[in-house]
């Protein structure tokens, strides 16, 4: 049966946080059922990241190796004679045996970055190792020689985003709006109440010059500079406490590599981690947290949920 049947993450164009979750979802399930995988298209056009001047055009040139997996001619012949089974029925599937009564080869296609972690998040340790070995040597170089001076990351989303008001509740119509600079600047000082007052904060943003001015100018913040989108994820990983932008799975995947906890804006606190759910944690419209969530990001970051091997 692995002969006939493939795995296939169907990226799509999202940013990079979102089209790692089809091909997370396929590299569990080709460790489950020992199959080969297909190369994910991680290069596609994006013109509208240049129609909006967005800093980060999300083009992931060079930043994955591919040799694990089926690509070129030979991928695409196997796409156009494939039966294609949506992920969603792929366990179904594979109980089944349909596929050992088929000369035709079979394609379980994952697509779509809905429910986030939701599929591999018991696969964590499998998934960020994978993670780490695809990742391109030139990224590696980057990280390795890039400092680890902070303690604590902040990431900053601002693009062509909406920026919600200081205590403004986050609207239910759409997941494209930006969190103001106040609430980020209470929440360092929330995790600065646990870390020390000195404690070093690196912000990661795609905000245009003078867009985060506030946040910049507090004591003690610095922005780091430009770097390929993956290079940043890793970065933030080494965090003792993450500050992620609204409801971002780039910051989440931070989140998920590195095991600290992070501070979430209300209601757009996702469990990240499985077994540690307490990592999430959710402040309040102003950045604020009740001592009892000041308690957990202490206990967090002293003993971060962190895997050994995988880029942190």
């Amino acid at each position: 049966m692995p002969g006939r049947v493939y795995a296939f993450p169907d990226v799509g164009r999202a940013g990079l946080g979102n089209l790692l979750f089809p091909w997370a979802r396929a590299e569990a399930f080709r460790k489950r059922h020992g199959v080969p995988m297909l190369v994910p298209q991680w290069v596609q056009p994006r013109l509208g990241t240049f129609l909006r001047r967005e800093t980060d055009k999300r083009i992931y040139v060079r930043m994955f190796r591919n040799d694990a997996y089926i690509a070129g001619l030979r991928k695409y012949i196997i796409l156009a004679r494939a039966t294609v089974i949506d992920w969603y029925d792929a366990e179904a599937f594979m109980a089944s045996g349909e596929a050992a009564k088929s000369s035709r080869p079979y394609v379980v296609r994952f697509w779509r970055y809905e429910d986030w972690f939701k599929g591999v998040d018991h696969e964590r340790e499998h998934v960020c190792r994978r993670l780490w070995t695809i990742t391109a040597p030139r990224i590696k170089r980057v990280l390795a020689q890039t400092p680890t001076d902070f303690e604590i990351a902040v990431h900053v989303r601002r693009g062509d985003k909406p920026t919600l008001a200081y205590g403004q509740s986050y609207p239910t119509d759409s997941p494209n709006y930006a969190v103001a600079d106040e609430w980020f600047i209470e929440a360092i000082e929330q995790a600065r109440s646990v870390l020390g007052k000195e404690a070093r904060v690196k912000v990661f943003s795609d905000a245009k010059p003078g867009q985060i001015a506030k946040i910049l100018a507090h004591p003690g913040v610095s922005l780091a500079p430009p770097n390929p989108a993956l290079v940043d994820i890793y970065m933030m990983a080494r965090c003792k406490v993450l500050i992620p932008t609204s409801g971002s799975s780039f910051s989440a995947w931070s989140q998920f590599i590195g095991g600290m906890p992070a501070i979430w804006y209300p209601t757009l606190a996702s469990r990240v981690i499985r077994d540690r759910a307490d990592l999430s944690l959710e402040a309040d419209l102003k950045g604020g947290l009740s001592p009892a969530d000041l308690g957990t990001l202490a206990s967090g970051a002293a003993s971060p949920a962190r895997l050994a091997d995988v880029g942190v």
